[in-house]
């Protein structure tokens, strides 16, 4: 499981090779889609607390962006709420150099933490992903509802873009929706899929946008 190797990884001294690795294939996987006509705007890729805290990590991403031929807008690097919350200086100063050349930083796992919203309104974010945690209760839980339309207006307030994560029945969706949640993520849409098949949905979506989802 991703929680029992990314800890292995970890404790091998493995896990910024890897990430390396990710980063690069992601990008050369976009530069794919652009080169065969599929249009996907752009692509998100996780990033290890440890990887993240390495001071040479923002030009390790310019490196790879210039490799690729991918402008820094089309990129977003999520990393976990904890992560930015620490207020870990290298993680902080990587975040700020990272936004400052267009790439997009995106705080994962967001309300499972401890936040600090006068610490959130001075982070270099440009997007909120509500844990998928918060899903499973969602339809009936008015708690739960009313934490995640506080997420929402926090984003909308901070001029932050929210995603929903782990979106699976039409009644969650249906919510979200009427929140004004901007993206919604989850298995009522699509499960992880390899390049060419997720090429092959796409051109589905497009013909019939709602189909399955209505």
């Amino acid at each position: 499981p991703p929680a029992r190797f990314i800890r292995l990884a970890e404790d091998c001294g493995l896990i910024e090779a890897i990430g390396e690795q990710c980063l690069g294939q992601a990008l050369l996987q976009l530069k794919r889609w652009d080169q065969s006509g599929t249009s996907v705007p752009r692509v998100a890729v996780n990033v290890s607390p440890t990887h993240f805290r390495n001071t040479n990590f923002p030009a390790l991403v310019e490196q790879q962006l210039e490799k690729h031929g991918i402008a820094p807008s089309r990129l977003t690097i999520e990393i976990t709420e904890s992560v930015m919350m620490d207020a870990y200086p290298a993680a902080i100063a990587n975040a700020a150099r990272l936004r400052a050349i267009g790439v997009r930083i995106s705080m994962d796992d967001f309300g499972t933490g401890y936040s600090s919203l006068s610490h959130l309104a001075r982070l270099p974010v440009s997007e909120l992903k509500i844990d998928r945690s918060f899903m499973a209760n969602l339809e009936d839980n008015e708690a739960v509802q009313a934490l995640v339309t506080a997420v929402v207006r926090i984003g909308e307030s901070l001029g932050l873009r929210v995603v929903a994560e782990g979106v699976e029945t039409v009644p969650q969706r249906r919510f979200l929706e009427a929140l004004g949640c901007d993206v919604l993520q989850g298995y009522l849409f699509g499960e992880a899929m390899p390049p060419a098949v997720l090429a092959q949905w796409l051109d589905r979506r497009a013909e019939a946008p709602m189909q399955g989802v209505a």
